[in-house]
This record gives C-alpha cells, structure tokens and sequence, in this order.
C-alpha cells in the first residue's frame, strides 16, 4: 500500500473536514479541536481491522504485480543471452514480445494503483464518517 497516498488522503480529511471551530457563544473565545486521524485508526480496534484489510490486498496486488515483473525480466535475460544465436525473426518476435509484457506490466500497475486508492476509500470511508459523528457530538457537547 502507498503510504504517501494514506498520508495524503487523512491530511485532506483533517483539514478539510475534522478542523472543527466555531466561536463559543457564551464568551467569544476562538476554539481549535484537533485530531489526531492516524492515532485514531491505529489505535481503535475496526482501525486496526481495516489497516489491515487494507495491508492484505497491498500484498495481494504486489505479489501479482511482482510474478509479472519477474516473467519480464527473465525474458529481457533470455534476449540478452540468446538474442546472437537467433535469426532477425525470431529477435523481432522475442522483442515484440517483451514490449507487450512491459505495456501488460504498466497496466497492471496503474490497474492496481487505482484498484488500491478505490479499496482505501471503500474501507476508509465508513471509518471517517463515524468519526464525525462523534465529532459532531462532541462539538455540541463541548460548545465548539
């Protein structure tokens, strides 16, 4: 999993959504709450499930990504080793082949890449949705 893209999606969510302020009615006074989002998933037990869940199809889209990637390069080595031996045919064909597995491995890639952003925000979301709730709460409580 892109830690950079968790890091970057729970900053947005701070700022954006999870900066709660208001002026206190009784007493003008300017209040900040502030939260901590990467404690609170770490910490809380269906945080804890979901970073995991999370961590589990990281691995699971990695490990197909690396057999393609490893399926590429051995056939780079074969090029490398045999392409002397080979007439001008069989180097184009070997050679056609391996662009295609490289344009197949970038697709994978970008495939996973978004297939990973769309998981996060699946799995994320329900996760910060009750967090504002009780934020919300906690905001009326307190008079924020």
């Amino acid at each position: 999993m892109e830690k950079t893209h968790l890091k970057a999606l729970l900053i947005m969510i701070f700022f954006l959504g999870f900066v709660k302020c208001t002026y206190a009615q009784s007493s003008n006074v300017f209040k900040i709450g502030v939260i901590d989002i990467k404690k609170v998933i770490n910490t809380s037990k269906y945080g804890q499930e979901v970073m995991n869940q999370l961590q589990q199809k990281y691995d699971e889209l990695s490990a197909k990504i690396q057999k393609k990637a490893e399926e590429l390069q051995a056939l780079k080595d074969e090029i490398e080793k045999k392409s002397s031996l080979w007439s001008q045919e069989v180097k184009e064909k070997k050679q056609s082949e391996y662009q295609k597995l490289l344009r197949e491995l970038k697709s994978m890639q970008e495939d996973a890449q978004y297939e990973m952003k769309e998981y996060e925000k699946k799995m994320l979301d329900p996760v910060f949705k009750e967090l504002e709730k009780v934020i919300d709460e906690f905001v009326k409580i307190e008079k924020y």
